[in-house]
């Protein structure tokens, strides 16, 4: 039978000390002089690498065989399986089931080690579900690590703190807040907010279309427009609605000038526009004005960067016609190439380009930079035919790279333009 010293060679443990593996020699020489004078059992010995562990045998049906806090030991056990258990405070507890035979030695090693760190803790949050743009927006992280690291430009921060966040675009924002421990492991932690684009224009709008041409006599239209107002004043017109259109005649020639004021509690905004008064035989030919609330961007693709049909008319009197396109600048500087263009069809779809064009075939009509306001954009001169006709609206990103010269910068955002009405000036054949 294999000696107690041969067998722990066989086992080829390390890290006992040399005492301890001396006093072990000592015991398993002096176990090698008495041998086990019951053939009917089996010996167990137990070898701990800590001391003050708590080592229990029990037997398979959980009763106490021996408990000791010996870092080795040895059992006469009648054959059959046994449960070891090793237990030390701030170590992993150690758990086996050996079978010990007649006659035979059965070793086990038990090795306590240190239980796995844990990773950082990590709490973090966006305060607000949704925020205007222009507005900050407040963080807050509590961690127990050392340091936590969060993206959207913040940066490594200590691991409890808050902060506020300004952005440069609208959008739904997403933070990412990672967390380390002194092991370098790690917690990662997400959070969203959405950044909504500025809200309708504080100041009124108003747009206003006269009949630029018209004979004494003879009915002269005036058409508004507003949004946002709480009131409206437009000359020769009595207690006139947020929108509308009425005709008029005036008995002697001249230049008439007709003023419309928007009013709210911001303030006003007016719009002027004329009408010249002649003698008969001279034709004329009304503006065409349209209202749409519509836009398009740069970051949605096609879908995003044309819109059809965005407004639609009809031309009675052939000729060349200025486009002129109200716009809603919401983003003030944050978006610099708020920049579109127009093209217009006729019911068989044929296209219609404008005559005045600036990139290529088209007429961009570049951002007008500045806070957020409204204004009115020449759009292109576009000799049309009778019949009805449809305006479309087109993001410059669409032909920026073929035409680069208006850009402002590269293109990165949405850079929405928003479309509030167009006005159509007959200026003849």
């Amino acid at each position: 039978m294999m000696n107690f010293p041969q067998k722990l060679a066989q086992t080829g443990r390390v890290g006992i000390n040399i005492c301890f593996l001396l006093a072990l020699m000592a015991f398993a020489c002096s176990k090698a002089q008495m041998p086990i004078s019951n053939e009917q059992e089996g010996e167990l010995v137990i070898i701990v690498n800590e001391d003050s562990a708590v080592i229990t045998v029990k037997d398979i049906h959980g009763i106490l065989i021996a408990e000791t806090t010996n870092r080795f030991s040895s059992y006469k056990l009648v054959p059959g399986h046994y449960l070891v258990f090793g237990e030390k405070e701030g170590k992993q507890p150690f758990s086996t089931l050996v079978e010990v035979l007649s006659g035979k030695e059965t070793v086990v090693q038990i090795e306590l080690s240190s239980p796995p760190a844990d990773a950082p803790s990590l709490s973090f949050s966006v305060v607000s579900d949704t925020v205007e743009y222009g507005k900050a927006v407040l963080i807050e992280w509590h961690s127990n690590g050392f340091q936590v690291i969060i993206d959207q430009g913040v940066g490594t921060r200590g691991p409890v703190g808050s902060e506020e966040v300004l952005f440069s675009n609208p959008g739904n924002k997403v933070f990412t807040a990672t967390a380390y421990s002194q092991d370098n492991l790690l917690t990662i932690k997400q959070d969203s907010i959405l950044v909504k684009e500025a809200a309708a224009p504080i100041l009124p709008v108003i747009m206003l279309s006269t009949t630029s041409l018209v004979t004494v006599n003879a009915s002269a239209k005036i058409t508004w427009f507003s949004q946002n107002a709480d009131y409206l004043v437009v000359d020769y017109i009595d207690n006139p609605d947020s929108q509308g259109s009425k005709e008029i005649t005036f008995s002697t020639p001249g230049l008439r000038i007709v003023t419309a004021t928007a009013y709210n509690q911001s303030g006003y905004v007016s719009s002027t526009d004329t009408i010249e008064v002649v003698e008969p035989q001279v034709t004329w030919v009304d503006d065409i004005i349209i209202s749409a609330e519509i836009g398009v961007r740069a970051d949605k693709g096609e879908a995003g960067m044309v819109k059809r049909d965005s407004g639609i008319f009809a031309i009675e009197a052939s000729g060349k016609y200025q486009i002129v396109t109200e716009v809603w600048y919401n983003s003030g500087d944050s978006q610099l190439n708020e920049s579109f263009y127009l093209q217009v069809r006729d019911h068989s779809d044929n296209l219609f380009l404008p005559e005045n064009s600036n990139s290529g075939i088209y007429k961009v009509v570049p951002d007008d930079p500045g806070t957020p306001h409204a204004a009115s954009r020449e759009s292109g001169v576009f000799d049309l035919s009778r019949g009805t006709h449809a305006i479309d609206i087109l993001h410059y990103a669409k032909i920026s790279n073929y035409y680069p010269q208006l850009l402002n910068g590269p293109i990165t955002g949405p850079e929405s333009v928003k479309i509030l009405g167009f006005r159509l000036v007959y200026l003849g054949n």
